[in-house]
């Protein structure tokens, strides 16, 4: 078996994010799949969009019943915490992508340490310039 159990965990998950449009496909795939797939996810974001702001209208068309305006505010959060989770999906899909990689089996032990030292390294920088600076104040 090739690949590890925690990647065979995920994977199907993968695959109904992938087919609801909210994550993108392999890098892989074709790229005539990968445009018509970002042309399905965009459609599919519009959508979702459409009914939240239809959602934010009728808070102010039902406000007098309270059960109305309750649950008109839960399916406004639930649409608007999906929004915010296929945003996030789609700008930070190269590091999710790293994490499948590695749960695959695929070791970027190297990316990863070089990664360390390059934030480590920009930390120390920051504080050396940060205590100059201070000191020329003095």
């Amino acid at each position: 078996m090739d690949e590890k159990f925690s990647y065979l965990s995920v994977a199907h998950h993968i695959k109904y994010l992938q087919a609801c449009g909210q994550y993108r496909l392999d890098k892989k795939s074709p790229e005539i799949w990968k445009f018509l797939h970002t042309i399905y996810m965009r459609s599919v974001l519009i959508f979702f969009v459409f009914y939240t702001f239809q959602q934010v209208l009728k808070i102010n068309e039902v406000r007098d019943d309270i059960d109305k305006v309750m649950g008109t505010i839960f399916l406004f959060l639930t649409y608007t915490d999906w929004t915010y989770k296929c945003i996030i999906y789609w700008k930070k899909s190269e590091e999710i992508n790293d994490l499948l990689d590695v749960m695959k089996g695929i070791w970027l032990f190297i990316f990863w340490e070089f990664k360390l030292f390059f934030y480590l390294f920009t930390y120390i920088g920051k504080y050396k310039e940060c205590a100059r600076l201070l000191s020329l104040r003095e």
